[in-house]
């Protein structure tokens, strides 16, 4: 759905182009949908960082201490 919406986009900027005003609203949607995509990625890297270490935390308390 994502990719759908981008090659839209990207179909509108390639029509707009002949457009003055046109090309500027498309180029601000692009920048809009490339920065959500960002942050959705971002927001998402920090999510599986902070699961990993509460298992490598959680997994270090299970392991039997050396003699």
């Amino acid at each position: 759905m994502v990719m759908g919406l981008v090659y839209l986009i990207y179909s509108a900027y390639f029509l707009a182009s002949d457009t003055d005003g046109m090309d500027s609203f498309v180029n601000f949607m692009l920048a809009c949908t490339y920065f959500l995509l960002g942050a959705i990625n971002i927001s998402s890297l920090i999510k599986v960082i902070n699961m990993v270490s509460q298992f490598i935390t959680f997994r270090d308390n299970q392991i039997p201490m050396q003699f």
